[in-house]
């Protein structure tokens, strides 16, 4: 299920957006400030950002300004009570994709947002979902529920090979090569330790990496392992 942020600090309005984003299958989250959306963005993976050009403390267009200098790329529908074609150019130049005017026909938030979603996978190689694991080459990062971890750059590029590759052997060489490329040949003592650091971290998740004594690595999904 995908996560929106709504940063409107009018009570009313954020609690209807949220509603009408729920009902559409949507997790929804409202922060009444740009700095309480960003305290809700440093601590849990967003999917979608809906923010007010006029909310208080951060305002949305330095909100997504600074959202943009650190490299993130979730979608952002600007709203505002403010229509001129100035306004929508430096929403726009500010780094979001969609720009709507107050007052709003809520269902279109949902139109809106589904479209900007659905646009956003064109890249499947950005987000890998496996059982109910999420790993994110942007960010290097993996979700599993509401829990967010940062891997290391290999440690990552470790994960998704396998990942990529669920239920697979995929061998040491291959793994190396993925991790570290041309100087694998170099590194190859330090794979198992990857690999154990990975199990550790992949504890709170529902994924689990198989070790096949000879060959390499496969990663499974634990929920679909049966038991005899």
């Amino acid at each position: 299920m995908t996560t929106i942020l709504v940063a409107e600090d009018d009570d009313y309005l954020r609690a209807r957006c949220c509603a009408v984003l729920a009902d559409s299958g949507h997790g929804a989250l409202g922060a009444r400030s740009g700095a309480e959306a960003l305290g809700i963005l440093g601590r849990r993976r967003i999917d979608l950002l809906v923010a007010d050009a006029d909310i208080q403390t951060v305002n949305g267009l330095e909100l997504v300004r600074m959202l943009r200098a650190d490299g993130r790329r979730l979608p952002v529908i600007m709203i505002s009570s403010r229509g001129e074609e100035r306004d929508k150019y430096a929403g726009f130049a500010a780094g979001a994709d969609d720009y709507l005017v107050k007052p709003l026909y809520l269902p279109e938030i949902v139109w809106r947002a589904n479209a900007l979603l659905r646009r956003s996978q064109i890249f499947p190689d950005r987000l890998l979902t496996v059982g109910s694991t999420v790993l994110d080459r942007d960010t290097l990062s993996v979700r599993s529920g509401d829990a967010d971890q940062e891997l290391t750059a290999k440690e990552f590029r470790l994960l998704f090979k396998l990942a990529a590759n669920i239920g697979r052997i995929v061998t040491r060489p291959q793994l190396i090569d993925g991790a570290w490329g041309a100087d694998g040949y170099a590194e190859e003592h330090s794979l198992d330790v990857h690999m154990s650091r990975l199990r550790g971290r992949l504890k709170a998740t529902d994924l689990s990496i198989v070790t096949v004594r000879g060959l390499g690595y496969k990663l499974v999904c634990r929920n679909a392992v049966k038991t005899p």
